[in-house]
């Protein structure tokens, strides 16, 4: 317990909501999840995968801070403020990136992560609106 805040409940019910999402809503996750962190693990020599798998990592913790805070909100959108400083980064980093497939990759990342951001985006301004439904329903 860290001031409150279990992240092993966090873990939990993190778990819960994801696998009581749309099923189009879990694929985006798990694509997600994907394109941040095995190419980052094939070309973990280069800086820029390093930052990537760094700041995934973080991402998740701070959603499972989050989820054990607030439940299984909008507000989860906020943990991925760290990919706007990335996509900077990486853009900033694009031309000197030598391997065209990972530099593919990096593209593919930057889009995807945009995409998201957009709707973490929307989500947080409609919790700070007052939106804080959780976004399941858990059937308590």
């Amino acid at each position: 317990m860290w001031n409150g805040i279990s992240l092993t409940r966090g873990t939990i019910r993190f778990t819960q909501g994801l696998l009581r999402m749309p099923l189009y809503a879990q694929i985006w996750v798990v694509m997600l999840g994907i394109v941040n962190t095995l190419p980052a693990i094939y070309w973990l020599q280069h800086a820029e995968s390093r930052v990537i798998l760094i700041i995934f990592i973080a991402n998740l913790v701070l959603m499972l801070i989050i989820t054990a805070r607030f439940g299984f909100r909008r507000i989860l959108g906020a943990a991925h403020f760290l990919w706007y400083p990335l996509i900077v980064y990486l853009l900033a980093r694009i031309d000197g990136v030598q391997d065209s497939d990972m530099r593919a990759w990096i593209v593919v990342l930057m889009a995807m992560n945009a995409v998201s951001l957009i709707i973490d985006t929307v989500d947080v301004v409609r919790w700070i609106r007052g939106d804080r439904d959780e976004l399941v329903d858990f059937g308590e």
